[in-house]
């Protein structure tokens, strides 16, 4: 095979047996340096598979965030209240000179719980003496309670972060030091209620809280006003509103079904037996509430 090649190379014209012989070199030439080259510059290590994007929940909340923690020196706790007058179903909105619109919140005091700060705040920026709403919102916390999953709560229905960035005080040297590393704020929102003729009272607020005035509003008009990130919390605060009182009237319906079923005001021991002994606690499902509204509302 070889002598056949070298035969063969040999009747090719000088000029050509030239340039073959010029092209095989620098083949072997090359060849030896992308080797040596390769051997000496390592390869780049392959790229991580991108991270998952964060699970959506439902339409009324953003996603879900990864696994956190935060020291006490880096977060601060509020309570915050929408206020809605069930008379007129009507909502607090608290309007202050910088022309912000928004709903009664604030810190907690040390050694004060969540609750107490939601009502004592929902009177200094609101001026009303608000209570908690009973309602019938689903909520994942454990009820312990004797007539469990089978009565309205007054748990929280919402919870938000916002992120402060750090403050920086200036010195007198002129140099300015960072007395604050900025933090997370976590706020716990509850559903709160006035009577029609509650009364709104003045000089309830703090020294920087004299010029807010709460307005009574339309759910509408409160979307309206209200900034993007308490305007999600006002459209969960308004569906468990609206569920709430669309089972309150389902109850009272099928309570007056069951008068109508038993003039003399006995009850159905079997009914009753029955809802004692099937100890169905799971959570009720509510149904879509709101009418009009509730198809506004944005996710």
């Amino acid at each position: 095979m070889s002598t056949h090649r070298e035969s063969s190379t040999q009747k090719l014209p000088l000029s050509q047996r030239v340039a073959q012989s010029v092209s095989n070199a620098s083949s072997r030439l090359t060849g030896t340096s992308r080797a040596h080259q390769s051997a000496s510059i390592p390869r780049p290590a392959p790229l991580p598979p991108p991270p998952p994007r964060d699970p959506q929940l439902s339409q009324y909340s953003t996603r879900a965030r990864e696994d956190v923690g935060w020291c006490s020196a880096d977060f601060m706790l509020g309570a915050a209240m929408v206020i809605i007058q069930e008379g007129t179903h009507k909502i607090v909105v608290v309007h202050d000179k910088r022309r912000r619109w928004f709903f009664p919140r604030g810190r907690k005091d040390v050694g004060e719980s969540l609750e107490t700060a939601a009502l004592r705040e929902g009177h200094e920026e609101s001026g009303y003496r608000a209570q908690f709403m009973p309602h019938w919102g689903i909520n994942q916390q454990p009820d312990q309670r004797p007539n469990a999953y089978n009565s309205p709560t007054c748990e929280p229905i919402f919870l938000t972060t916002m992120y402060w960035p750090p403050k920086y005080k200036k010195q007198a040297d002129g140099k300015m030091v960072c007395v604050d590393h900025g933090g997370e704020y976590l706020i716990t929102w509850y559903l709160g209620s006035i009577p029609e003729n509650a009364v709104r009272e003045t000089g309830t607020g703090m020294p920087d809280e004299v010029d807010y005035v709460s307005h009574l509003l339309t759910f509408e008009e409160a979307r309206e006003r209200v900034p993007p990130a308490e305007r999600r919390v006002l459209n969960w605060a308004w569906r468990v509103y609206c569920d709430t009182l669309h089972y309150e009237q389902y109850l009272a319906e099928e309570a007056a079904k069951e008068v109508s079923a038993n003039p003399n005001g006995s009850q159905s021991a079997t009914g009753s037996t029955e809802a004692e002994e099937s100890g169905d606690d799971r959570p009720i499902k509510l149904g879509v509430a709101g009418g009009a509204a509730e198809g506004k509302l944005e996710r």
